[in-house]
């Protein structure tokens, strides 16, 4: 079998077999849950391809998935992979069940699966990309042993990651108890029209066919989300006339609501900033930059603002579309933004300040676990560990 040259490093007493030979479909096991349907808690938990582990709820144990637990999933649009104990429902499309075939570990199947490069197609199907690749079938002792280091790597990794959401939890704390609820307003603040307060910057209709893997990033909703401002698996555009898009420029430290998501579900409405990855970036449509018009309150108080439960509440309650819910700028300007006195926003200013400091270190940390992560994958199905 003649292999492509990505797939000659695997030692030579490991079997290597086609995708399709090593692992197969099984996603027509299961039925599918509209995303209409899903609930904020029920008996068994639905997994469709967005980033969380979990997409929501049901009751209906007919749709259980009959897939044998663990299973691996693949997100045939976002080109992610999860591994899911226990039972589980199956939500949406773009969304497919692998099992591998005999010989190989599950555990060590889903860890050489997702550091695979997959190309990204924009928003259309990947299944067909990984159904090119070849997948190695190492003794299954030792498939057991690779699987073992990286699941301790890994966990590793994730116990940093969740050191950041403490820190966030934090701040969100700290911001209450200074300011009070931004809706309710306890503390008598001055409030303002937002519409005097800030500006609301919406994205280009950029076209997928237009995409590549060079040129100037584009924000798109899968870039800012609830999970945060994310670079991962980010597309490209090399526009023909740059000055036409400059109102659509963005750069480190703005502010971004995404506006589109799923009726009843928390995927729309989240505040992001953008990182520094990228000296610029383009703004997506259905994504929406927030600026400051006045120094009447600051850019940590305004993101903390609209992080709030009640404020993201207020902002989504006109949800528009029976499955899609969008948010309009009217919906964002209606909003009467407190005002706080200036020494309690720089006090607030600082401690914000000083904790993304300390919040930064720890990216770093965790971005150093990563470059590890990826480092000790390699090695693994290079058979070096």
């Amino acid at each position: 079998m003649s292999l492509p040259s990505e797939f000659k490093r695997f030692p030579s007493h490991w079997k290597v077999l086609p995708f399709l030979d090593a692992v197969k479909d099984s996603t027509s096991k299961s039925g599918k849950i509209p995303k209409s349907e899903y609930k904020g808690n029920g008996e068994i938990p639905i997994v469709d391809q967005g980033k969380a582990l979990f997409a929501g709820y049901t009751n209906d144990v007919s749709l259980k998935s009959r897939v044998a637990s663990p299973a691996i999933i693949f997100g045939d649009h976002t080109r992610a992979f999860k591994y899911i104990e226990g039972d589980f429902c199956l939500g949406a499309d773009g969304v497919k069940v692998l099992e591998p075939k005999a010989g190989l570990d599950k555990r060590f199947l889903y860890h050489y699966l997702n550091q695979l490069n997959i190309e990204s197609a924009g928003y259309s199907r990947h299944f067909k990309f990984l159904k090119e690749t070849y997948v190695p079938v190492p003794p299954l002792k030792e498939q057991k042993r690779i699987a073992a280091i990286l699941d301790k790597a890994d966990g590793i990794r994730r116990k940093r990651q969740q050191a950041i959401q403490l820190a966030d939890d934090f701040l969100r704390s700290v911001f209450l108890d200074m300011f009070g609820d931004p809706v309710t307003n306890p503390k008598g603040w001055d409030v303002k029209s937002a519409k005097k307060v800030i500006s609301i910057q919406g994205g280009y209709a950029f076209k997928s066919a237009d995409f590549s893997q060079e040129g100037t990033p584009i924000v798109k909703i899968g870039n800012a989300n609830k999970v945060g401002f994310t670079t991962n698996k980010i597309d490209f555009i090399q526009p023909a006339n740059p000055g036409k898009l400059k109102q659509y420029e963005l750069f480190s430290g703005d502010l971004l609501m995404s506006l589109t998501g799923t009726v009843g579900k928390d995927d729309y409405g989240n505040i992001t900033e953008v990182n520094s990855d990228y000296p610029m970036y383009y703004l997506n449509q259905r994504v929406a930059k927030i600026s400051l018009l006045n120094k009447e309150i600051n850019k940590n108080f305004l993101k903390f603002y609209f992080q709030d439960i009640g404020v993201k509440a207020e902002i989504t309650k006109n949800n528009r579309g029976v499955r899609q819910a969008n948010i309009s700028n009217l919906d964002i300007y209606s909003l009467y933004i407190p005002t706080p006195d200036k020494a309690e926003l720089e006090r607030f200013d600082k401690i914000v300040k000083s904790a993304l400091r300390a919040k930064k270190l720890k990216l770093e940390t965790i971005k150093t676990g990563d470059d590890f992560f990826l480092s000790l994958s390699q090695k693994a199905f290079s058979g070096k560990l």
